[in-house]
């Protein structure tokens, strides 16, 4: 009966431990959206909106 018990414990805690990692593995794409998403308003920030093209953007010198 004690071994039973001390069984059933441990898959409840197995199954604790794998429901809780799964949130945090199912969080981390909304985690990382947000980040590139805070990159990019930074960014957007430094060149005013726009992003740089070759031979299209003129780079101006405001000394």
């Amino acid at each position: 009966m004690k071994l039973s018990i001390r069984g059933q414990s441990l898959i409840e805690y197995v199954a604790l431990v794998l429901i809780v990692l799964g949130a945090f593995i199912s969080m981390r794409i909304f985690l990382q959206r947000a980040f590139h998403e805070r990159a990019r308003e930074t960014a957007d920030t430094f060149g005013q909106g726009e992003q740089y093209e070759p031979g299209v953007t003129r780079i101006t010198n405001y000394q």
